[in-house]
């Protein structure tokens, strides 16, 4: 029951007797669904709606190939290509394993004939390259010029090439700054858990000449530190004739660069034997005791009267002529007197400061050592 009972709506028909509802046609109606059904479609191309994904059989693919463990962290540089890699702590590392199997030395290039003009306009090339500011390049040049045509160079000429080459190198390879566009250089970036013996290993050189050209302590060296390192080994050539020994480098594509030279003491009556040698696994040895072996005398390492000096160095030969050969190395002397004369009981002996650079220099197993008349 409504309590406010709404007025019933009047129909027209009831209002006015003498009206009549219009008949409608079937057809109209046919046109509306039409016109609907045309709207209907248009929105639908207009705004379409979220299409239904079908389901599709999972295609067979190949099982993925497992990905290879990540390398170790590299240098900011990697080393010179072609050299096996290491494969224990340097022997020179107190406390660390020798190595046991040597490293195949590579020869040296045999010289080749050059007309002499040519070899002073090389000359004169090398030292403008050097005057213009382009060291490395000048390096290069000379360095080429004195190790293919060595026996064709005037002997001024050759001095003149290791003198300004061993200057040149004072700030190239033994200052703490790397020249940029140097091959033979590279900084590293001491890392939490490096040890320097190993950094030393991985670029082959004695972790001493790090110490020296970086002026640091081994033991005292803060992670972050940038370090300057070399692309070893160094190797070195002894000239009996001239009483020298020439280190030197190799590039990547294993041509020889000049780094330094010292002069020599040899075995008396050409006793120093001819041929090529490495520096022996576990044969470096600083402050070495030593027996004289025709007196038998046994020289303590705390004898500073020791004959050999504070460092030894040992030989192992590695072809015909010296495979053979043994006891032989390099060392210092107590007779300065002695460098540049036959005055050894067949060794090579070098002064105090020389053969303590040398030491930092050479580096067992890899380092090779060739003797030349």
């Amino acid at each position: 029951m409504l309590l406010f009972p709404q007025p019933k709506r009047a129909h027209e028909s009831d209002q006015n007797p003498s009206f009549t509802r219009p008949r409608r046609r079937p057809w109209t109606w046919l046109v509306m669904v039409l016109v609907t059904g045309v709207i209907v479609a248009a929105v639908a191309v207009l705004h379409p709606g979220p299409s239904k994904v079908v389901a599709q059989p999972a295609a067979t693919q190949p099982a993925p190939t497992p990905s290879p463990a990540a390398p170790p962290a590299q240098p900011l540089v990697a080393p010179v290509s072609g050299l096996a890699p290491a494969a224990a702590f340097p022997a020179d590392l107190p406390g660390s394993p020798p190595a046991t199997q040597p490293a195949v030395p590579v020869a040296t290039t045999e010289p080749a004939t050059q007309p002499a003009g040519d070899l002073s306009a090389q000359l004169t090339a090398g030292l403008k390259l050097l005057g213009s500011g382009k060291v490395i390049e000048g390096r290069a040049a000379l360095s080429k010029l004195y190790f293919n045509y060595y026996a064709q160079l005037a002997t001024q000429d050759a001095q003149a090439i290791r003198d300004t080459l061993s200057s040149v190198n004072q700030k190239l390879l033994f200052g703490p700054k790397v020249t940029p566009g140097d091959p033979l250089c590279a900084y590293y970036q001491f890392q939490a858990g490096d040890v320097l013996g190993k950094i030393a290993w991985r670029y082959k050189i004695p972790y001493h000449l790090i110490e020296q050209i970086n002026h640091v302590d081994a033991r005292h060296i803060w992670v972050g530190r940038r370090l300057k390192v070399i692309n070893g080994p160094f190797d070195a050539i002894v000239h009996k004739s001239e009483f020298r020994i020439d280190v030197y480098l190799k590039d990547a594509a294993g041509h020889p660069i000049y780094a330094t030279s010292f002069p020599v003491g040899l075995g008396k009556s050409n006793s120093t034997p001819v041929g090529l040698w490495i520096v022996a696994p576990g044969g470096k040895v600083a402050n070495p005791g030593w027996t004289d072996p025709n007196t038998n005398r046994y020289y303590p390492p705390t004898d500073p009267n020791v004959p050999i000096g504070k460092f030894w160095m040992a030989l192992q030969g590695v072809d015909d002529a010296t495979r053979n050969k043994h006891g032989y190395g390099i060392h210092g002397t107590i007779d300065p007197n002695s460098i540049g004369k036959e005055m050894s009981l067949g060794c090579i002996r070098l002064r105090a400061d020389d053969i303590a650079q040398l030491f930092r220099l050479l580096v067992e197993r890899y380092s090779t050592v060739q003797v030349v008349p």
